[in-house]
């Protein structure tokens, strides 16, 4: 995979599409899977535009909102807080100049991404179990998440080595994830930008798409922010 990096604090990744391993899922971004010259890991790189009639199956994309530089900015607001994550980047797409960012994908080998609803799913029968419907669910309470928690697994303990001693559970580093929700002005929380990785017997809490990353975007002049979006 070819990339250059700039002499910078926060280095702009040049990431070739060319070398694009496979579309992540399409809402309404354009994304795609790669590897680094670097490393073994798989890389996502998430570009900062929005599509035209995405739900159609259009690839044309419209302008972008500075998802790119407030995803960083979160990143780095959870490096400075100790705040479980995976690495985030600055990157710009060689050939159309379309800025964007990269994180690196935390799934790997026999691991399973199971997403919040279906973990709920798993503990209750009756939870909805419509893939398409992510807001406005009345099962998705304070009382049902915790009692999901409650059987996961605090994130690896590679993302854990700054948390403080008190901080042992998937519920207290879900507690931390919210009250981030507040500092960044989180209005996306729901029942797909959690979940859990499966490895064997065991489950371990994260964020959506396998890695525990916040982002935040700028509409005008507010600031709003969400976790691990889409």
């Amino acid at each position: 995979m070819t990339y250059t990096e700039s002499d910078t604090p926060f280095p702009i990744i040049e990431v070739d599409p060319g070398f694009a391993q496979g579309m992540g899922e399409l809402r309404a971004k354009r994304k795609y899977w790669f590897h680094r010259d670097d490393g073994d890991a798989s890389w996502l790189f998430k570009a900062d535009e929005r599509l035209a009639g995405a739900q159609a199956g259009e690839t044309q994309g419209v302008g972008g909102v500075g998802e790119d530089w407030s995803e960083k900015i979160a990143s780095e607001i959870c490096v400075l807080l100790d705040i479980p994550h995976v690495r985030y980047e600055m990157a710009v797409e060689k050939g159309t100049g379309i800025p964007g960012v990269i994180c690196q994908n935390i799934v790997a080998g026999r691991q399973i991404l199971v997403l919040g609803n279906q973990l709920m799913l798993e503990r209750d029968p009756a939870y909805p179990s419509d893939n398409e419907l992510k807001y406005g669910v009345r099962e998705h309470t304070v009382d049902a998440v915790l009692e999901t928690l409650a059987s996961l697994q605090r994130p690896p303990d590679a993302f854990c080595e700054n948390l403080p001693e008190s901080i042992q559970t998937a519920e207290d580093v879900f507690l931390g994830y919210t009250m981030l929700d507040a500092l960044i002005a989180n209005q996306d929380r729901h029942h797909q930008n959690w979940a859990a990785i499966r490895e064997g017997g065991r489950k371990f809490f994260c964020s959506s798409d396998g890695s525990v990353r916040p982002r935040f975007s700028r509409h005008g002049s507010r600031i709003e922010g969400f976790i691990c979006g889409m």
